[in-house]
């Protein structure tokens, strides 16, 4: 049983609003939200019910923390958000309907980190989120894209099928002359931003679900989901999507894209 002291029983009393929470400075939100602990906290983000304009209700509080060296060895960076997650003051109130106050249902941690680049306290720079249940295999197939980026600049034969793909065409004039065109893929490896990863997706096995339409009976299915890895290189998004057999590369797709709008 998690015994909460009477500073987190008071935190979790709290009310807010979102008309509260948004004129609250993020400073001030998080010692609201955290007490001492907002010390850690480099500014906060606040997140509406829904998409109703205008809003209406406060649906949770993300409070980015203050980014730092990782421990255990130099190499990463490493960022310890908190998530306060609200509810309506009122049991059962439909926050989608009134302005209702909400309270503190709980608050999570998440672990972030990057590449470290010589400076793991810019603020603006791109985290990924660990998932504590891969973390290994997380940070495996990074260093398993470094060595593939370092074996793209020397010169030497690739050990893996390697494919660039340009989503948007010519639509996109980003893509400048450093085009996916046959050979220059290579190119393209050299050069991928693995500092600026925002999500690094394992692979692994998995199931899947389908839908029988005549019956509605449904059918799991194992599969295997290859590794993932989204960057930006500053103009375009570019996904990385791998296929592993027995901890080494055997294809790798790099394919580049107009960044989405959200």
């Amino acid at each position: 049983m998690i015994m909460l002291t009477a500073l987190a029983m008071a935190q979790l009393a709290q009310t807010f609003t979102l008309e509260k929470a948004r004129a609250m400075s993020s400073e001030q939100l998080a010692k609201a939200l955290l007490g001492p602990d907002a010390a850690s906290i480099e500014r906060v983000v606040v997140h509406p019910v829904g998409m109703e304009v205008p809003a209406r209700s406060l649906h949770k509080v993300t409070m980015i923390g203050v980014p730092g060296p990782a421990a255990g060895g130099p190499g990463w960076c490493r960022r310890i958000d908190k998530i306060a997650h609200l509810t309506p003051v009122v049991p059962g109130g439909n926050s989608y309907v009134n302005a209702m106050p909400t309270q503190v249902e709980k608050i999570e941690e998440r672990e972030s980190v990057r590449l470290a680049d010589g400076d793991c306290s810019k603020s603006d720079a791109a985290f990924f989120s660990v998932n504590p249940k891969k973390r290994a295999s997380q940070f495996a197939l990074i260093q398993r894209l470094l060595v593939a980026r370092e074996q793209a600049k020397s010169g030497r034969p690739l050990p893996f099928e390697l494919q660039c793909v340009d989503e948007d065409g010519a639509r996109a004039p980003a893509f400048g002359g450093n085009r996916c065109l046959p050979g220059n893929g290579r190119a393209l490896l050299a050069s991928l931003p693995l500092e600026r990863a925002f999500n690094v997706s394992a692979g692994g096995q998995g199931v899947r679900y389908s839908l029988n339409r005549v019956d509605g009976t449904r059918t799991r299915q194992p599969v295997h989901f290859d590794a993932q890895v989204g960057m930006n290189d500053g103009k375009l998004a570019v996904d990385v999507t791998v296929g592993e057999s027995e901890g080494r590369i055997t294809r790798m797709t790099i394919k580049r894209h107009i960044p989405y709008p959200f």
